[in-house]
């Protein structure tokens, strides 16, 4: 699975379960040395000396007091190699993993962003807890159990964390207060024209909870197509994921009337190769070299064919800053041979290809085998996708109902924006 490992800060709060006695520390440790030693996709390592980094770090992983304390010391030592799709999971919580918005099997029903500097809510599930709360998009929140948003920040900040986009960290700090175990509790501070106001909500179990692979837990899975006027179609998913490949693909072809269809693809994390590479397909004329990846036996390229059925008409691609990985593979892709028009904000710039290894004693290894290039030659690790029509969400339109990056979207879509 295509993945990146989110920050691992909660490892520091929290007791892992007993290593197997089978299984030594130092054993751990140089299975994984050997793993990126021989599977890392680049081998000069970015001009970094990976012997030394890893004898410096040696003897401080291996005197760790405690399992919580291994894990957190051997992931430091990995992420100062500065990429994304990197770390070590420990065994029985696959669910550190990160973005919880998509692995999480409690919520309250809504989502939330940072937006110039609050936590706003964005989204509200009908019926859901936070429905029936009351709370609706454009809702700021002071804090969530009596965290600020500063606070909440410096947590999930604090070292060590992964060289990821901090936008992405902060964001996913906030929403793993949201999502959770179901049926655990929080505490909301809303703020309310008459002040603030405190509501209590309780994590519900969340529908559509799918197996993906080993080691990585399941994804509760979203799926939505609907027409937005007579001339545009919208189509959102937040995983790329195969189990929702046929019902994508299958609302590309029912819009096959429309004269552009919207992919909103924000909050995304991203997923599998093949869902990703079947999408471009239905989206393309002719055959074009689409990607490649260097790794350590060179560069290898991925053509992309056209679908029996393409879809001829416009294309536009809504991503945030929490839209990672295929998410930004398949938007930077497109982007790159002109097929669409990018719409919203700078991706995180989280785009190797992530190799997925179960160590001995259970825990999970992910590191980058290859790395991504779009098309025209650009590497969007580190660099994200540059929006073509870059738009914010704000508060205040999300509480008169507007979605504008929705709006500008639709509108290039159809051919009123710009571009068209």
């Amino acid at each position: 699975m295509k993945r990146i490992l989110r920050s691992l800060v909660p490892l520091l709060g929290l007791s892992c379960s007993a290593q197997a006695q089978d299984f030594s520390y130092e054993q751990i440790f140089d299975e994984v040395v050997e793993s990126i030693d021989e599977g890392y996709y680049d081998p000069t390592f970015g001009g970094m000396d990976w012997p030394a980094l890893t004898e410096r770090y040696r003897p401080r992983v291996l005197e760790a007091a405690s399992d919580s304390v291994f894990y957190v010391r051997l992931n430091e030592m990995l992420f100062d190699l500065g990429v994304s799709h990197i770390g070590v999971i420990p065994p029985d919580h696959p669910e550190w993993i990160g973005a919880p918005a998509a692995f999480a099997d409690g919520g309250v029903g809504a989502d939330v962003r940072v937006l110039d500097g609050e936590i706003v809510i964005t989204f509200v599930e009908p019926g859901g807890a936070a429905d029936r709360a009351g709370l609706r998009p454009g809702t700021v929140v002071r804090a969530i159990d009596g965290m600020s948003l500063r606070q909440i920040a410096e947590a999930a900040l604090a070292p060590p964390r992964p060289s990821i986009d901090a936008r992405l960290i902060v964001n996913e700090g906030v929403q793993s207060r949201l999502f959770g175990r179901a049926a655990g509790g929080l505490l909301l501070e809303i703020e309310k024209p008459d002040g603030a106001r405190a509501l209590e909500l309780t994590r519900e179990p969340r529908a559509g909870r799918t197996e993906f692979m080993e080691g990585i837990p399941p994804v509760f899975l979203e799926f939505e197509s609907r027409w937005i006027d007579e001339r545009v179609g919208y189509i959102r998913f937040n995983s790329f994921h195969p189990a929702l490949l046929d019902r994508v693909l299958g609302a590309v072809d029912a819009m096959q009337a429309a004269d552009g269809l919207v992919f909103d693809l924000r909050g995304n994390p991203g997923g599998d190769f093949q869902m990703r590479r079947s999408l471009v397909e239905k989206l393309v004329a002719e055959p074009v070299i689409f990607w490649s990846y260097r790794g350590r036996d060179g560069t290898r390229e991925v053509t992309v064919q056209p679908d029996a059925r393409p879809y001829g008409g416009r294309v536009a691609v809504l991503v945030d800053r929490m839209s990672a990985s295929s998410s930004e593979e398949f938007s930077g892709g497109l982007q790159a041979i002109g097929r669409a028009a990018v719409v919203g904000e700078r991706t995180p710039g989280m785009v190797l290809t992530a190799q997925v290894e179960q160590l001995q004693n259970g825990a999970t290894l992910v590191y980058p085998f290859a790395e991504t290039r779009v098309a025209d030659g650009t590497v969007l690790e580190g660099r994200g996708v540059l929006p073509d029509i870059p738009v914010q969400l704000d508060a205040d339109s999300l509480a008169e109902g507007r979605d504008v990056q929705l709006a500008a979207a639709a509108a290039y879509a159809r051919g009123d924006g710009r571009g068209g």
